[in-house]
């Protein structure tokens, strides 16, 4: 448990520092925000749920959500891919990260953001099902800079424990999608397989998963922190913040999002490269008639470092003298 705990933090200080050295990794996660924002916007101030159906309301509530998880792992696979690049000794291009998430990548994605989707829709569902329904009576309709910074940002929405339940819900099943994508990303493996894959690796590393939940959550509470503050300061204690303030709230969140969601996304991948060097490491160890060595023994690669630990861990071929030397060794029994 304590080595978990252990390996979790440092997966995370690894994903940390690779943004620090390459804050380019975020731009796909402010695209997806750029689309975010507006459909807020709009569920907040533009809606009026009169106007349909329970069935209707139902089927645009599962349009959104799909919207937003399509979103999320189309980002999450273009980062992939600019990590992939650099990797491979070539300079990251968001547009051919792109190109290859849409060529490559895409059919195989959509089966797991159709199963996300209809996940979050339940849970979703299922929050409103046993939630109080008089906030949304009560709330502010007026589009504001102000109501439209809280609303993105969250700080509009009610806190319980009910909703706080919810979400850590929904967070634990996006960080599993997540885990799941560089399967198909770097191993190009298809949607049945690269699943089977990820759900492997949190079986086996499962304390180090719990790590970086937690931590990444800890770390998002700390960046949302000062719009919390100046949210509070506004409602609560009447100071007063102009227009442009507010704007800059909004822009401060939107990279506040992007970072928080950066952070589950590299972790996860540095999860999954780790297994996978660990892997390579226990193939070669049985190759050569060795004890296969601990996760824990086998030092954690870091991404988008000077070595390209994901496409240079591989057991190096071994020369025709060393086989046949191994044929004969195996021929005279030693």
């Amino acid at each position: 448990m304590f080595n978990g705990i252990k390996n979790g933090w440092q997966l995370l200080k690894l994903s940390i520092t690779t943004f620090e050295n390459h804050p380019v990794l975020v731009m796909p996660l402010l695209v997806v925000w750029v689309v975010f924002a507006p459909v807020i916007l709009w569920l907040h101030f533009g809606l009026d749920v009169s106007n349909y159906s329970n069935g209707e309301g139902l089927l645009l509530a599962f349009g959104v959500i799909f919207v937003f998880a399509f979103l999320l792992v189309f980002s999450a696979s273009v980062l992939l891919e600019l990590i992939q690049q650099h990797e491979k000794g070539k300079a990251m291009s968001l547009g051919r990260a792109f190109g290859d998430t849409l060529r490559k990548n895409s059919y195989k994605l959509l089966p797991i953001v159709v199963v996300w989707s209809i996940i979050w829709f339940l849970l979703t569902l299922l929050e409103s099902l046993f939630s109080s329904k008089d906030d949304s009576d009560s709330a502010d309709k007026d589009l504001s800079a102000e109501n439209a910074a809280n609303a993105l940002s969250g700080a509009s929405d009610s806190t319980s424990f009910l909703s706080l339940s919810f979400d850590a819900l929904r967070k634990g099943v996006r960080m599993i999608v997540f885990l799941v994508l560089p399967a198909v990303a770097w191993e190009d493996k298809n949607t049945w397989t690269a699943t089977k894959r990820g759900l492997s690796i949190l079986k086996h590393n499962k304390s180090a998963f719990i790590t970086g939940y937690v931590m990444t959550g800890l770390i998002a509470w700390l960046v949302f922190l000062p719009v919390a503050l100046i949210s509070y300061g506004s409602a609560e204690m009447g100071v007063h913040i102009p227009s442009w303030g507010w704007l800059l709230v909004i822009l401060y969140t939107a990279f506040a999002w992007s970072y928080s969601m950066y952070l589950e996304q590299m972790f996860t991948a540095e999860l999954f490269l780790w297994y996978k060097h660990w892997e390579d490491k226990v193939s070669i160890a049985k190759d050569a008639g060795q004890q296969p060595p601990q996760m824990n023994d086998v030092n954690q690669p870091s991404l988008l470092d000077e070595h390209s630990d994901l496409v240079n861990n591989q057991r190096p071929p071994q020369p025709p003298s060393a086989k046949m030397q191994d044929r004969k060794d195996n021929r005279f029994g030693h």
